[in-house]
């Protein structure tokens, strides 16, 4: 099927296309890799990051994603300071695909959740992943743009996602 958007009005307004074409995009993209994730815990498929899970061995693919995306986070209060880092855009990508692991890999729901609420809360699980993988990218977009105050802005988001993630599901 064709998707055809009308022509933004400035092809360099950033924010307005994110807006438009990022959630279509993620969408697609976490549809088009999440089969290779589930039977596999590595990412490697052409030009996408090979991500090693730290921890995968003990506690399953969730918690290997969730460590590489907290050990990334703590990278990342030092390399935001310096937009033009090389070691920026690897490690964001690498965090990316975790968070697309941990789409694939939800936790364990509650108990006493039945129905419609599990329904819900498992809805609710992916909808948060895909946001933190949204923050991710506007992350690296930031990077690519060497646009120091923008990877500050997406890096408060960040931490702000990992902070109500963390509330509704741990």
């Amino acid at each position: 099927m064709l998707v055809r958007f009308a022509r933004p009005s400035n092809p360099y307004d950033i924010q307005r296309n994110m807006k438009i074409l990022l959630p279509i995009s993620l969408a697609a993209g976490a549809l088009a890799i999440l089969p290779a994730l589930v039977p596999a815990s590595n990412v490697s498929n052409g030009d996408a990051p090979t991500v090693r899970l730290q921890d995968e061995e003990e506690s399953g693919p969730l918690h290997g994603a969730m460590e590489t995306l907290g050990g990334g986070m703590r990278k990342l209060r030092k390399l935001v300071k310096d937009p033009k880092s090389k070691e920026l855009l690897p490690l964001l990508e690498e965090m990316e695909a975790a968070a697309m692991i941990a789409l694939a890999n939800p936790p364990e729901a509650p108990g006493d959740l039945k129905d419609a609420d599990l329904a819900l809360w498992k809805i609710s699980f992916r909808m948060e992943t895909l946001v933190l993988a949204q923050e991710i990218l506007s992350m690296q977009t930031a990077a690519v743009n060497q646009d120091g105050e923008a990877l500050k802005a997406a890096s408060k988001a960040l931490v702000e996602r990992k902070k109500s993630g963390h509330d509704k599901f741990q």
